[in-house]
């Protein structure tokens, strides 16, 4: 076996290796909430960039949760003293609840401004675990669906303005972007709060199977290279 092709190999396995560890790796310092303190159990983080209210869910499912949904008076209270402090004291956090589009009275686009204006209350906001909405936290006047439409939940909004219009954690619908133009520390994009029942020491159950496939690909891979490199060389055919 020559150099180049073990220097090939130890490379492949360095990338294979490299792969399962960064699937496996914790994104963030989590926080539980014991039971004992009369929590859940479960394991919160904050997303480390703010974005938008897709990827902020998109990520928080990478790590083997969802954004956070907020059941109990309790676990807003668990929230506000742990996640909404210093810098975070006057920000918006992303949540998962949304309500899908309502089409009522009108649907349609005027300009570039696409409009989605008709039934839009509180009984249409949904978890994204799909766990029964028996509590919530609005702002007075929330959700307010101001056009074009808004259909994703934040926590703390009232609170980033300034001067405040509302209290620390309370909740309030906007775009999916978040909003822009009304002041303080409002403006979107917003950090999302993650929630995750499993041990974040743990990888979240689909690592093990994408690992697997990289590690397998990465496998047939070096198997074809020593074949490739092993078959004996023909013999260039002499000239009659």
């Amino acid at each position: 076996m020559t150099r180049s092709l073990l220097h090939q190999i130890h490379r492949w396995f360095a990338v294979g290796i490299f792969l399962a560890e960064a699937l496996s790796c914790p994104a963030q310092t989590w926080i539980q909430w014991k039971t004992e303190a009369g929590g859940n159990n479960h394991y919160y983080a904050l997303t480390p960039i703010a974005t938008n209210w897709t990827a902020a869910q998109a990520l928080a499912v990478s790590w083997g949760g969802t954004l956070a949904t907020i059941t109990s008076s309790n676990e807003q209270a668990f929230i506000n003293n742990t996640f909404l402090t210093g810098k975070f004291e006057h920000l918006p956090l992303w949540i998962g609840l949304t309500s899908p589009l309502q089409k009522g009275l009108f649907s349609g686009k005027l300009g570039p401004i696409d409009l989605q204006i008709g039934i839009h209350s509180q009984a249409n906001f949904r978890w994204v675990t799909g766990e029964p909405f028996s509590f919530s936290n609005w702002k007075p006047g929330e959700p307010s669906n101001t056009p074009p439409g808004e259909n994703y939940v934040v926590i703390n909004w009232e609170n980033s303005d300034t001067p405040p219009r509302g209290v620390k954690g309370d909740w309030n619908d906007t775009p999916v972007n978040g909003t822009s133009g009304y002041g303080g520390k409002t403006d979107g994009p917003y950090f999302g709060l993650v929630e995750r029942e499993t041990d974040p020491s743990q990888p979240p159950p689909w690592v093990g199977k994408k690992a697997a496939f990289y590690l397998a690909a990465i496998l047939a891979l070096i198997i074809a290279i020593l074949i490739y490199f092993s078959r004996p060389k023909r013999r260039a055919s002499s000239s009659p």
